[in-house]
C-alpha cells in the first residue's frame, strides 16, 4: 500500500485580527469624528473628555494621569467643556486640547459626569473606559493589548 505524503506548512504571522469597535450612540460618535479627530494628525488616537469643575481633588489626579499618559503611535487629544484652570495644568501641546460647552457636548450625548477615554484607529471606536483613580491601573493593563 502506497502512502501520499503530503507536505503540511503552517504559517505564521504577527498579524492582529482586526479590533472590535466599541459601539456608542451615534450622534455622540459623529461629533467625535466630525469634531475633534478631523483635525488631529495622525488616524490613531486617544482623546480623554475632561469636565474641569467636577471635582477639584479628583481633577488633578485625571489631569496627572493625562499628562503621564503615552501610547505608541497614539496622538493624545484633550477635550475640555470650558476654558478653565485646567488647561494651564496640562502638559499636551496646545494644538491637541478641544474645548467645548459642555451644554453642546450634552446635545451631543457627550455630557459624563466623570472623564473619559476613547481610542479611536481611523474612524473606529476601539476602547472606551472611564478615567478615575480608580480606574487608572485597569486603563495601564488594558493599553498593553493596544502597544506594538
Amino acid at each position: 500500500m502506497k502512502w501520499n505524503r503530503g507536505l503540511i506548512i503552517l504559517v505564521c504571522c504577527s498579524c492582529q485580527p482586526p479590533l472590535e469597535e466599541i459601539q456608542i450612540d451615534p450622534i455622540s460618535k459623529r461629533f467625535i469624528l466630525e469634531n475633534i479627530i478631523n483635525t488631529s494628525d495622525g488616524n490613531q488616537n486617544a482623546i480623554f473628555f475632561m469636565y474641569a469643575d467636577f471635582c477639584g481633588m479628583c481633577t488633578e489626579s485625571v489631569v496627572k494621569y493625562i499628562n503621564e499618559f503615552t501610547l505608541q503611535d497614539f496622538e493624545t487629544i484633550v477635550v475640555l467643556s470650558d476654558d478653565s484652570e485646567v488647561i494651564r495644568m496640562l502638559s499636551i501641546p496646545e494644538k491637541n486640547r478641544r474645548s467645548f460647552d459642555l451644554l453642546d457636548l450634552e446635545k451631543h450625548g457627550l455630557g459624563f459626569a466623570s472623564s473619559h477615554l476613547y481610542l479611536i484607529e481611523d474612524t473606529t471606536i476601539i476602547y472606551s473606559n472611564i478615567v478615575t483613580e480608580e480606574t487608572f491601573q485597569i486603563i495601564n493593563q488594558d493599553m498593553k493589548n493596544f502597544s506594538k
